[in-house]
């Protein structure tokens, strides 16, 4: 078997923690049962992975930390209750989903940072549709935040958080390092009120309305995180 990311490294021990999970999720013929704590749960080489990567990438880890618990408070549900193994079931397949954004944004900001050689040039802003590149990462970095998951039967999506990203998580995260890009992403996309606007329905807590907002940022079915993070604006 090739693996996506260099075997041995912290990259890799956390892909192989999300794989996991999947390969188990993917099993049908067996249902879930009490030892798949062993599963979910992280060996030491993804939880000393995910330490060293919480320094520099501190909102994706978190999220992946946040959903683990979820998990966990699931399963304990499942063992009072075998009735309850579908919300198990779900926070389980929720976690290999979380692993996998995370280690993308992860992945891709290292990539970043290895030189390429030859002189560095000023590049043109490349466009994917209606949003140019830096746009894509910013949007990509808003549903890593709110923890933005498939629409449901009900037209509109899960949404883990509603609390509004800042302008630091979003420079972190998409290493779009202007704040005048993520300023006029905000100024163009939500035209009501620009970032004030976003950070007032995010107060709102209204879920529903918040994920309306995303899903329009997001036309169709919602992308993988891998496409979205791609060459970002120079």
């Amino acid at each position: 078997m090739e693996f996506p990311y260099e075997y041995g490294s912290d990259l890799h021990w956390l892909w192989g923690w999300g794989y996991r999970i999947e390969v188990r999720m993917a099993d049908t013929k067996r249902g879930l049962h009490e030892y798949d704590c062993l599963v979910f749960r992280p060996d030491t080489t993804a939880r000393d992975a995910m330490t060293r990567f919480s320094v520099a990438y501190q909102y994706p880890i978190k999220a992946i930390d946040d959903c683990l618990t979820f998990v966990e408070q699931r399963f304990a549900e499942f063992l009072h209750d075998p009735a309850n193994i579908g919300s198990f079931e779900m926070a389980f397949l929720s976690l290999s989903e979380r692993i996998a954004a995370g280690v993308a944004v992860i992945a891709k900001a290292e990539a970043a940072k290895k030189p390429t050689g030859g002189k560095s040039r000023k590049a043109k802003p490349k466009r994917v549709g209606k949003f140019t590149n830096a746009e894509q990462t910013i949007i990509a970095t808003l549903l890593l935040h709110h923890q933005y998951d498939s629409p449901q039967g009900d037209g509109f999506s899960n949404i883990g958080s509603t609390e509004a990203a800042s302008y630091r998580e979003l420079c972190e995260l998409s290493e779009v390092k202007s704040t005048g890009t993520i300023r006029s992403f905000f100024h163009k996309w939500f035209p009501n009120g620009g970032n004030a606007e976003y950070k007032r329905i995010c107060r709102s807590g209204d879920a529903k309305k918040l994920s309306l907002e995303l899903a329009r940022l997001v036309p169709g079915d919602t992308p993988e995180f891998s496409s979205l993070y791609i060459d970002k604006e120079a």
